[in-house]
């Protein structure tokens, strides 16, 4: 595999963490100082944070890519392509470290021993009440590399709105979880979200807006 090297590296001298220093912890989050080589082989220092047992999948939680559709069209076993009538299922939450609610992929973490595929099944009947089918996923993407390794895997699902199971879907929420469902119509998705971020005073997920904005063109 090709290593394409900036002028400032030298080409024996590859990036790489030297040690890992435990900061600070709670039942969800630990923080750590990095200690790592730079490209230059110079010897820096950074802080970052983990997700307390982080998952030994390339990806610790899935973000959700829920396609809304009828019956008659819930046929295929390929990776979906984008209708004209369909719809995707987005969620609104509270955010505490925004301190605002934020328009977002429905998403969750995997549980011990679960895999991406029934983490998304599982995760988009709780927060949404819809019962899907698995169709694809991503490999693993990260984050927010500056400070943390949290990586995730989007996922595509299918929903079928004349399935029986999701006639009257309901919620199966933690305590604490408050998550309002919406559709969304593919067609001028950017525009829809826009408006709807506008009107709920709430603040785009990233990988969201990115996929809408990438539709766009």
């Amino acid at each position: 595999m090709a290593y394409y090297y900036p002028t400032t590296y030298k080409k024996d001298t590859l990036p790489k963490v030297t040690n890992k220093k435990l900061v600070s912890s709670t039942p969800w989050i630990e923080m750590y100082n990095l200690t790592y080589m730079d490209p230059s082989g110079s010897i820096r220092s950074w802080d970052s944070i983990e997700r307390t047992g982080s998952s030994k999948l390339s990806a610790n939680g899935v973000d959700i890519l829920a396609i809304v559709r009828n019956n008659s069209k819930c046929d295929t076993e390929k990776p979906l392509l984008i209708e004209k009538d369909d719809r995707i299922l987005l969620v609104i939450q509270f955010r505490p470290p925004m301190n605002k609610h934020t328009l977002e992929f429905p998403a969750g973490l995997c549980e011990e021993n679960e895999s991406i595929e029934e983490t998304a099944v599982r995760e988009l009947r709780e927060e949404t009440g819809y019962h899907g089918k698995f169709v694809s996923c991503s490999p693993g993407i990260v984050l927010d590399p500056g400070i943390s390794n949290n990586c995730t895997a989007l996922a595509q699902v299918l929903v079928d709105l004349d399935s029986p199971e999701n006639k009257d879907p309901k919620q199966s929420l933690d305590s604490g979880e408050f998550i309002q469902v919406v559709s969304v119509p593919f067609e001028d998705m950017l525009d829809h979200i826009n408006d709807i971020c506008l009107a709920k005073n709430a603040v785009c997920d990233a990988k969201l807006y990115a996929f809408a904005f990438a539709r766009s063109f």
